[in-house]
């Protein structure tokens, strides 16, 4: 995951994260998030018409809200009416012929972009739609949900912001990478075996204090 530059800002979510728990805002960590992000991208805006320095806006701002909700469109737009992968390119290659002979991603490089060695990767919803169309992002959201009840049931034993440390950033895999890619490979399922772990321990560690 270290291609994507969000993860060089992990440990300054993770302190933001205790500082919210322990000062007591929990109950306005949204509030506190959709506040404080607004402010920063008015002062980069502001920044911008000042210097006309692009980095820093291009990193916050285009590269965090515009180019993922960009290449979610450019994915519906190129796969409408087209044949679907049906996960043919991952766990469902035994079941499943790649119509294309290639995965999506080095597709739409070649086809959109016209660029070899490329990686234009998308998030959950253009991932569920290049595979089963509409009908797969209803498929993959439940799944997802699914996914995170799980993840609920394994956390209820553990500080809660023990476990939102451990499942936000690679949580943060799915707008940039398909369903399974993060569940697997960027870390999804991993983060829920270590919070299981974790809230055993700790759980197994007030019982022996009790004691």
């Amino acid at each position: 995951m270290t291609n994507f530059k969000s993860f060089l800002f992990a440990p300054l979510v993770v302190l933001g994260l205790y500082l919210i728990f322990k000062k007591g805002f929990k109950n306005s960590i949204l509030l506190l998030m959709t506040s404080a992000l607004s402010t920063l991208l008015t002062i980069m805006i502001l920044l911008y018409k000042t210097t006309e320095g692009i980095v820093v806006l291009s990193i916050f701002l285009r590269r965090l809200f515009f180019v993922p909700a960009n290449l979610h469109y450019t994915y519906f737009n190129f796969f409408e009416g087209m044949e679907k992968y049906k996960l043919s390119h991952s766990i469902l290659t035994f079941i499943y012929d790649n119509p294309y002979n290639m995965g999506p991603v080095d597709l739409v490089a070649r086809d959109v972009f016209g660029l070899e060695g490329f990686s234009p990767n998308v998030g959950i919803f253009g991932d569920a739609y290049l595979n089963f169309g509409l009908m797969g992002i209803i498929i993959f959201v439940v799944l997802l949900g699914s996914i995170l009840v799980l993840f609920d049931s394994v956390a209820m034993k553990s500080p809660l912001i023990l476990s939102m440390t451990i499942i936000i950033i690679p949580s943060m895999s799915l707008v940039n990478s398909g369903m399974f890619t993060s569940l697997a490979t960027h870390g999804i399922l991993f983060a829920i075996f270590v919070t299981w772990l974790s809230s055993t321990l700790l759980h197994r560690n007030e019982k022996v204090v009790g004691k």
